[in-house]
Parts: C-alpha cells; sequence; structure tokens
C-alpha cells in the first residue's frame, strides 16, 4: 500500500461569541455555537529544515478574522457564518483543502447538539462556492483583461524586437510580468469553468492592441498603454467600491486593491514617456482602444 503525505491543522471547540437565528418563546435557544475547523496544508510547511515561523503555517491572524466575523451583527443562518468562514480560511494560499464544522448546543431540553459539516476545496471556496454571482462575473471579467494585457505586452514585443528597439522590449517585458503575476493571482479565484469561452478572442485582440501601435514607435505604444490602463484603473475601483459595500470573501478586496496599485503604476509611467502632446491620430487610436476595453468587459461577463 503507497502512503499518501497529508499535513492538517485542527482547531477543536472554539465558542464563537456570535448571533445566530431566530427564535420563538417556546424555542430553545443554544447556549453554544462551536467550531471545529480542519485545514489541509503542504507537507513541508509542517516537516521543517530549520525552526522558524518563517517555515510554518502562522494559524493566528486566521483565528483572529474568525472570531471578527463570528462578532460582525446577526446571522440568521450558521450556514452565512460557515460561508464567510470559508472565505477566510481560503485567501490563505498555503491552505489547500478546507473542512469545517459549526454546531449549536443545546437542541432541545439542555442536552443534545445540531450542526452543519463543509467540506470544500479551497480553490472552490475561493469561487463559486463563496463569492456571488456579481464578483463571479467581475472575476471573468478581469480574469480576461489581464489575459488580453498579457497579449498586449506579448505584441509589443513581438514588434520591438523586429525593429530592434530595446528600450520598448524592457518597458513591455517588465510591464508584461506584473500582468501575468496578476493573472495568476486571479486564476486561484476563477475556476477553470469559470473562466470566459471568448479567451482566444481576448489573445488576438490583445496582442493586436499591442502589435500595432509598436509599428508606429514608442509614443504609439506608451499612449496606448496610458489609455487601456486609465480604463482599468476605473475597471477596478468599481469593483472595490462594490465590495466595500456589500462585502466579499477575505482576502479578494486586498488583491483588487494591489492589481489596482500596479495598473496606476503603469498608467502614470506610461502616461509620462508618452508625453502631453499627442496628435489626432493617437488620440482617436486611444478612444477606441478606451470603448474597445469597455466592450471586452461587457461580454466576459457574459461570456
Amino acid at each position: 500500500m503507497t502512503a499518501t503525505n497529508t499535513a492538517v491543522i485542527e482547531l477543536r471547540d472554539l465558542h464563537l461569541n456570535t448571533d445566530i437565528g431566530t427564535y420563538g418563546p417556546n424555542d430553545t435557544r443554544p447556549d453554544f455555537h462551536i467550531l471545529d475547523l480542519t485545514l489541509g496544508i503542504a507537507v513541508d510547511r509542517v516537516l521543517i529544515a530549520e525552526d522558524g515561523m518563517a517555515h510554518v503555517f502562522d494559524y493566528d491572524p486566521l483565528i483572529v478574522e474568525i472570531d471578527r466575523l463570528a462578532a460582525d451583527g446577526h446571522y440568521e443562518t450558521q450556514e452565512r457564518l460557515m460561508t464567510r468562514i470559508a472565505g477566510a480560511c481560503a485567501a490563505y494560499p498555503e491552505i489547500q483543502h478546507i473542512e469545517i464544522c459549526l454546531r449549536k448546543s443545546p437542541v432541545r431540553s439542555g442536552n443534545g447538539s445540531l450542526g452543519v459539516r463543509l467540506k470544500v476545496d479551497a480553490q472552490q471556496a475561493r469561487a463559486g462556492g463563496v463569492l456571488s454571482p456579481h464578483l463571479l462575473r467581475e472575476l471573468r471579467s478581469d480574469h480576461a483583461g489581464e489575459t488580453g494585457a498579457v497579449f498586449i505586452y506579448k505584441g509589443i514585443v513581438a514588434v520591438a524586437r523586429w525593429r530592434g528597439d530595446d528600450e520598448l522590449i524592457a518597458f513591455a517585458e517588465a510591464h508584461g510580468a506584473t500582468e501575468a503575476d496578476h493573472l495568476r493571482q486571479v486564476e486561484d479565484w476563477l475556476p477553470a469553468h469559470q473562466r470566459s469561452v471568448l479567451l482566444g478572442p481576448w489573445r488576438l485582440a490583445g496582442w493586436l492592441t499591442g502589435a500595432i501601435p509598436a509599428l508606429f514607435g514608442r509614443r504609439a505604444v506608451y499612449g496606448t498603454i496610458a489609455a487601456v490602463e486609465t480604463f482599468v484603473d476605473h475597471h477596478y475601483q468599481q469593483q472595490i467600491d462594490h465590495i466595500k459595500q456589500f462585502g466579499a470573501p477575505a482576502g479578494l478586496l486586498a488583491l483588487l486593491v494591489r492589481c489596482q496599485a500596479d495598473e496606476q503604476h503603469h498608467r502614470d509611467e506610461a502616461a509620462d514617456l508618452a508625453g502631453v502632446q499627442r496628435g489626432w491620430i493617437l488620440r482617436a487610436w486611444c478612444w477606441i482602444v478606451g470603448k474597445g476595453s469597455a466592450s471586452a468587459v461587457v461580454l466576459a461577463r457574459r461570456f
């Protein structure tokens, strides 16, 4: 028999300070809401070569967040609190799978406990099991946009190499690496079956959006990037505003804020390099790029 290496963190019998459910005068009101939590992690977070917190999973901040969620107002159902706890756990990339059991006690006449148990893959917890339909659509548009962005810079690099423009190659490769990192992080939240079915067209559109201005030189490229990133900045801000108002799984807001800051840096750098004097052809092209980006978001949310 082949042994499978596994590692889990186990939390048992944590009494939560929470307010769950609505009860009538003759109902049994529970005295306790009790949490059991099992988190699957990588074995190398337990079998460590040297001592130190940097080499293990630090679960204390997660427990603090669970306590905060439990005390965050009235819950009509325990399932809603479990959903939020799953989202808090899934925000940690070290966590591979999650098992949550939330039970109340007593159930009747001072005895018994009754609860719900959830077992879920951490990636699924980041997506359909936790995210609202609205956020799934938004993340689908983000994934499509970051895919297009990666290919914008691929198109720029292709033409810049043909032209022998080392400065433009360095610019595109540095920006492209950031966009590729954004894409990987969005993919951690969005399972493959939730992604846009139009990724092929988005790749082609992105490549052409980079390659066409690169044929006309650096300023055309810089102006194009400034236009694209101006739209992306507004797009991320709309999502951030929505999450601040309606909430989201723990970690998603921080991800979008980080991505937005990177895009703002790209926008400002490109705008400075493009300069303020831009001809009408470049201005018209940038207008088309902005409108095209907005249309792509609408399509990506649906398909």
